[in-house]
């Protein structure tokens, strides 16, 4: 058995402010905070006894209230 352990590598690190901007495709601000999209699954699709609702968290705009595509789950 080999007790050789790799050491570990510490993850990287994004230099602050140096990113591309993120701006609100509708009113182009650039604050957002964290909001809910709700998705409601069938029992019969899910094999349940009841519905069940699934919270999704997203990024809003803080100004509009609109949520950019780039932020919306892939639908599959």
């Amino acid at each position: 058995m080999n007790n050789f352990q790799q050491p570990m590598t510490p993850p990287m690190t994004p230099p602050m402010g140096k990113g591309e901007k993120i701006v609100c495709e509708k009113c182009q601000n650039d604050k957002f905070q964290l909001v809910f999209l709700l998705e409601k699954y069938n029992k019969i699709l899910i094999g349940s006894d009841r519905d069940q609702i699934v919270p999704l968290e997203v990024f809003a705009c803080s100004k509009c209230g609109h949520v950019n595509e780039y932020f919306l789950p892939k639908e599959k």
